[in-house]
């Protein structure tokens, strides 16, 4: 295939599938379902490559015309969930007028029982977020 052939190349073989995830399977009654963390994520749909939330793309209509059309149709409504969310948990950075990375881990009640705030560049730490789940 074409991405096989490109992966050859010496500037894209170091490169690595990031996306790609193995799953062991598991029988239904192997799941345990007391345990299940219960999420509320947000998810906006970035064109390939590219940090462009509005980027178009072109779709072809059922007629067999083409038409430029937004990647993700939802992006203005996502981003504003983002904020609304963001600012009731102090994450959404005025002067900047986005988000910080943020983490909240909230009980059945409504308390936050952990929270941490990055730097939009900072590395996360897995550990630390293991670390907090096992204290609850």
């Amino acid at each position: 295939s074409v991405i096989k052939k490109l992966g050859n190349e010496e500037k894209y073989a170091k490169q690595k599938n990031t996306y790609e995830k193995a799953f062991a399977p598991m029988s239904a009654s192997g799941v345990n379902v007391e345990s299940a963390i219960i999420t509320k994520t947000i998810v906006i749909q970035f064109f390939p490559n590219s940090s462009d939330l509005h980027k178009k793309v072109e779709r072809t209509q059922g007629d067999g015309s083409s038409k430029l059309v937004d990647y993700d149709p939802n992006v203005d409504f996502v981003i504003e969930e983002v904020a609304k969310v963001s600012k009731q948990y102090g994450a959404f950075l005025e002067e900047k007028g986005y988000a910080t990375r943020a983490t909240f881990i909230i009980d059945k009640e409504g308390i936050v029982r952990w929270s941490v705030m990055n730097h939009t560049t900072d590395v996360r730490s897995t550990q630390e977020y293991r670390d907090a789940l096992a204290a609850l």
